[in-house]
């Protein structure tokens, strides 16, 4: 925030020069920068802040009351009742006749006809074709082989071993024995002691070697050769050919024949019909009825509105610059 007021005030000092001294500015250096200077200003802010308050409200609310009324309901009711009815029935009865009625006889001729016919020409023909014959060579290859070679090699290994060192340790008698052994006494013992010692063996590697090895490969090669030979060739020639046929077809003949011929004939029957009636008819019943009843009620409800303040504030602000006439400057 200070830096950027520093800028601010540096900019309002430039900006105030004159336009005069600008306009007569010399390439000289500039002069040294003037600090910025700033001051504390108080001023006066104005501001709405929401105030809430709590008001009562009277309002009518609409109750709802629910009572049993007896009310008269009309309604149809539907009564079946059987009504005898006269109606009249076609029915279908066949009645033998004799009519003219027209049948197909089957008539046979013989028909020449002509179809045509392949006939296999078999001719001797000299063709030419070519025999691979198989030759069978014996060919040296080469071709690397790697192969193991076990190799001895010297190593030295640490080993830890266990000596026997003699060491002198103090007897003494036991108290309370009776024995007039003299304290002081050294009897000689021996403890192992751990000894590292260099032991050399012979290990054995494997190690690759690779070698050229020659080897014999049977190969196979053809030989091609042409050979002719005489070959029996099948052409189809088309001929036709003529032979008689027996043709089925149907004449129609009329003839005099006993049918049968469908005839409709009235009757009269009395049936039966289930019919249903509408007969109007009254009932009480008890139907419930919904009123209202208004009713004043107070609530409190919060309110809010806003209202002017007015606070002090202090703010840091730039002074402009005096003009500034250094040995860079001139004027008229």
């Amino acid at each position: 925030m200070k830096r950027r007021m520093m800028t601010a005030a540096v900019a309002v000092c430039l900006l105030t020069t004159p336009a005069a001294q600008a306009r007569h500015f010399s390439p000289r250096p500039c002069p040294p920068p003037v600090a910025p200077q700033c001051q504390t200003v108080r001023r006066t802010v104005c501001e709405w802040v929401p105030v809430t308050v709590t008001q009562e409200v009277r309002e009518v609310v609409a109750v709802p009351v629910t009572t049993t009324e007896q009310r008269v309901q009309a309604y149809t009711e539907l009564v079946t009742e059987t009504v005898p009815v006269t109606r009249v029935v076609h029915r279908t009865e066949y009645a033998r006749q004799r009519q003219k009625v027209s049948v197909l006889r089957p008539v046979t001729r013989m028909v020449e006809r002509a179809y045509p016919v392949c006939v296999p020409v078999t001719r001797t023909e000299k063709r030419t074709y070519q025999v691979a014959t198989p030759v069978v060579r014996t060919e040296e290859r080469q071709r690397p082989v790697t192969y193991f070679e076990t190799v001895p090699v010297a190593k030295t290994m640490h080993v830890t071993c266990y000596t026997p060192v003699a060491v002198q340790v103090p007897v003494c008698a036991p108290v309370g024995c009776g024995c007039s052994a003299v304290c002081g006494a050294v009897a000689t013992c021996y403890k192992m002691v751990p000894t590292a010692a260099a032991v050399s063996y012979t290990e054995y590697q494997c190690v690759p070697r690779t070698a050229v090895q020659k080897y014999q490969v049977q190969v196979c090669d053809y030989e091609y050769q042409t050979k002719a030979e005489d070959v029996q060739v099948v052409e189809y020639q088309t001929q036709v050919r003529k032979e008689q046929v027996p043709v089925c077809s149907y004449e129609a003949v009329q003839e005099e024949q006993e049918v049968l011929v469908p005839v409709s004939k009235a009757y009269e029957e009395t049936i039966n019909v289930t019919r249903c009636r509408p007969v109007q008819k009254t009932r009480a019943v008890q139907v419930p009825v919904i009123s209202y009843q208004y009713k004043e009620q107070v609530r409190k409800v919060p309110v809010t509105t806003f209202e002017m303040h007015t606070r002090v504030v202090e703010e840091t602000v730039a002074v402009p610059c005096p003009p500034v006439r250094g040995a860079g400057w001139r004027g008229r």
